[in-house]
């Protein structure tokens, strides 16, 4: 049973790994991308520890590139549901960094370290 369900499973990985690696293009409409500059989207929820915890990190990193980069805080339960559930999402927190057109360039979940969120934007903004 494992032998020939193995190629579907693989088939499915290969599918869910595609596509995290762009945004369709129908929630472009919705995803508050500033026109000018890539944008920072950190989707939270107020249920959870681990948000809480990353806020003042992102709240730092907004503060110190405000001038290269948009930064936008979605709470998922209210005012970013859609857009998450659009964009396929699950668990948070996220931190997606989009180009103006919506291309998603880097995704990040859960607490991530601080090093690595300004690593990911400083590559983001050509640092």
């Amino acid at each position: 049973m494992f032998k020939r369900g193995f190629p579907a499973l693989m088939l499915l990985v290969v599918m869910m790994l595609a596509s995290c690696a762009s945004v369709p293009s129908e929630p472009a409409a919705i995803i508050p991308v500033a026109k000018d500059n890539l944008t920072f989207i950190h989707f939270f929820s107020d249920e959870c520890p681990n948000c809480m915890v990353m806020i003042p990190i992102v709240d730092k990193l907004a503060a110190r590139y405000s001038q290269q980069m948009t930064f936008e805080t979605l709470n998922v339960d209210t005012d970013g549901k859609d857009l998450f559930n659009s964009l396929g999402l699950h668990g948070q927190p996220i931190f997606v960094i989009m180009k103006t057109d919506g291309t998603v360039v880097y995704k990040g979940f859960g607490r991530v370290p601080t090093l690595a969120l300004d690593g990911a934007i400083r590559k983001a903004i050509g640092l």
